[in-house]
């Protein structure tokens, strides 16, 4: 194997996490922890599972993730996506995802009791054993494919409600982006309008206008889409 087909074989898999991250079409913080995962599979697969090839690439990428991707944040999107959720049933048995998911509940509800008691306890394992309206084979369908149709935090909302304080939570954690790419863009468009000809305008009237530009500029990039 020569050094461009091994360039390919690596760098294929994270090039489409990297583009899924940087992506507008919809947040990307409920499939980065277990894209990465399955990267990582591709890369010790594609490398013929021989560690003395794959060592060095995982244990970079391990390096890279370690406090950036892999937080209590990342693990608990990660077993909250359907997606993953539905696809790997060990997912649930993971005792790394299932301490750092306790840590992030323990954090996010410290002080009240009875709403931890009441998500931990309850609504959780009812999404884990997938019971009642989590069993139904519509519901399961709706998380079988991730296409550009797919979103995991509408899939909450339209599946969730027999659990709506976990619903809830999901929610907002599934629409939730990795990327910077969106800020970036905003502070482009600030520094269109704040020009040295325009630099006495009230904050009001300056948000106003890149509040406005930038949804025209979001508008213009969506009907090019359709056509």
């Amino acid at each position: 194997m020569n050094g461009r087909n091994v360039n390919f074989l690596v760098f294929s898999p994270l090039v489409k996490v990297i583009r899924m991250v940087d992506a507008d079409w919809k947040p990307s913080m409920g499939f980065v922890y277990g894209e990465i995962k399955v990267t990582k599979e591709e890369i010790i697969k594609s490398l013929g599972g021989n560690e003395k090839h794959y060592k060095r690439i995982i244990d970079f990428i391990n390096t890279k993730m370690k406090i950036r991707l892999d937080s209590n944040l990342h693990l608990t999107s990660y077993l909250s996506n359907p997606y993953h959720h539905y696809k790997d049933p060990q997912l649930q048995y993971d005792p790394d995802v299932m301490d750092a998911v306790f840590d992030f509940f323990d954090k996010l509800l410290r002080g009240d009791l009875v709403m931890q008691r009441q998500v931990v306890t309850i609504d959780l394992p009812k999404y884990k054993k997938k019971v009642d309206r989590f069993s139904c084979d519509f519901v399961i369908k709706h998380c079988k494919v991730n296409d550009a149709d797919f979103d995991p935090a509408s899939w909450w909302g339209l599946f969730g409600g027999t659990i709506p304080h976990l619903t809830k939570i999901a929610m907002r954690i599934l629409s939730l982006t990795t990327s910077s790419s969106g800020c970036e863009r905003n502070w482009s468009t600030f520094e269109g309008v704040h020009t040295k000809k325009r630099n006495r305008l009230e904050t009001r009237k300056f948000n106003n206008l890149v509040y406005v530009q930038f949804n025209a500029n979001l508008m213009e990039k969506k009907q090019k889409e359709k056509r």
